[in-house]
């Protein structure tokens, strides 16, 4: 097995992971869905984490050929999945008596898991600058305007809010965008 093959095969193993973490959490919460109601964030950001690792692990398939083996490229790929396994975990409350839904308790710790959400497109943002693999700037640009910053604007801003409502629009925006990059990913490879 070659160094490339054995990254990649790792990062399938922690987005495999990460996807089984998200599916069993949605189980958990569907079963206890009747003492804890859900609410329309935690769907969300189910499908944001989702679609997110489903786009990094197209991404490192496209770049495998020219992905530099150093410390920082590792570094950088870790940081593009990690914490979201840490956000699937932090996001159903264990002591569930204390909360009326799972949204209000997202709402009261969302400066924490918004905070961890933010790593992997500030890291991602980071690895178009430092790894430019022969892309014109202009493609750069677009990446960061159009795919990233988006992203790192509405998280920002949902960190200093704490309105439901804005939460609920922000997510739905964020689950849509995700879905049109996916989508326009799929386009561009066929």
């Amino acid at each position: 097995m070659t160094d490339i093959e054995f990254i990649v095969s790792f990062t399938a193993l922690l987005c495999g992971l990460l996807l089984a973490n998200v599916a069993n959490n949605i189980a958990d919460a569907l079963r206890a869905r009747k003492d804890l109601p859900i609410g329309f964030v935690p769907w969300a950001i189910n499908l944001f984490i989702s679609a997110a690792v489903i786009n990094s692990f197209i991404l490192l398939a496209d770049i495998k050929d020219t992905f530099p083996l150093e410390v920082v490229s590792l570094a950088t790929l870790l940081l593009t999945i990690l914490p979201y396994i840490v956000v699937s975990r932090l996001l159903y409350p264990e002591h569930s008596e204390k909360w009326t839904s799972v949204e209000d308790y997202y709402i009261a710790n969302r400066k924490l898991i918004l905070g961890i959400m933010l790593i992997p497109s500030c890291t991602f943002a980071f690895s178009q600058l430092y790894y430019p693999l022969g892309r014109p700037p202009a493609e750069i640009g677009l990446v960061l305007g159009v795919v990233i910053a988006p992203v790192i604007a509405t998280l920002v801003f949902l960190i200093l809010t704490a309105k439901p409502r804005w939460h609920r629009i922000g997510f739905g925006f964020l689950v849509v965008h995700r879905v049109a990059i996916l989508t326009f990913t799929a386009i561009l490879n066929s």
